[in-house]
């Protein structure tokens, strides 16, 4: 199968070989809960707004690349840079996102102070963070995954000549599931990493990013992805386990100023 037609299910480095469009993200009513300064609403609008922007890039770089697209070499470097070049756009993305998050938190806040009302809670500020690293996932997912939905349709279904023990849409449905963990939750480690100026933070998302998109080319060899998947989804699970100890840090170290404040 072609990697440019094919939706890059066996790629996947960062959103390059769109295949699919148009998503509902989530929505929500506007207003406050009763203990809490930030809705579900809220949440979904940056669910929204996290799918919309990273879904705008595909079509992007798929323009920049037009002319060299489907490459006529089996070598792996020309793709390595596809790679690099596509992880590298979202990257910008994500901190134009942060920039926008920012003027909406300063919006719930402004609202929350005419209410009389609490401002966001950290862990308000983290199920945000949270919600827009989800429409990040659903985005690479629908681009890697659900675009091959309709071929897969019907009595047969396709194996790669590379990987021919397991069929290629299951294999691109694991990908995908990989991606979206690490794009969810690398949202979070981001914006935290932004938020305290903290640079461990801020370079581990797009080196994980980097090296998950690259771990993706070892697929080009036979049976590489009995290779790649489970390095796929260590850097998954390194990603949430990094996620989980900064969260339980900032939430303790929150609880502790509480406490001397009072």
């Amino acid at each position: 199968m072609d990697w440019w037609n094919g939706g890059g299910g066996l790629g996947g480095g960062g959103g390059v070989g769109c295949g699919g469009r148009g998503l509902g993200c989530l929505g929500g009513r506007s207003g406050f809960r009763r203990n809490n300064s930030c809705d579900t609403g809220k949440k979904g609008a940056m669910c929204q707004r996290g799918f919309c922007w990273f879904q705008d890039e595909c079509p992007m770089l798929r323009g920049l690349w037009r002319g060299f697209l489907p490459f006529k070499s089996t070598a792996w470097w020309p793709y390595a840079i596809l790679v690099f070049t596509s992880v590298c756009f979202q990257e910008g993305l994500r901190i134009l996102l942060w920039k926008a998050y920012l003027r909406l938190e300063d919006m719930l806040d402004a609202f929350a102070d005419r209410l009389s009302k609490p401002r966001l809670f950290l862990t308000d500020k983290m199920q945000i963070a949270l919600a827009g690293g989800l429409g990040h996932g659903v985005a690479h997912a629908v681009f890697f995954c659900l675009s091959l939905l309709t071929p897969s349709f019907g009595p047969a279904t396709y194996y790669a000549d590379r990987c021919t023990w397991m069929p290629f849409f299951l294999i691109s449905a694991i990908i995908a599931l990989a991606f979206v963990t690490i794009h969810t939750f690398s949202m979070v480690i981001a914006f935290n990493g932004y938020a305290e100026s903290k640079r461990v933070d801020q370079y581990f998302v797009p080196i994980v990013h980097l090296i998950a998109g690259m771990l993706t080319l070892i697929n080009f060899a036979p049976g590489g992805c009995i290779i790649s998947i489970p390095l796929l989804y260590f850097m998954a699970a390194l990603t949430l386990i990094h996620c989980g100890k900064m969260a339980w840090r900032r939430l303790v170290d929150e609880q502790r100023r509480g406490i001397t404040l009072q």
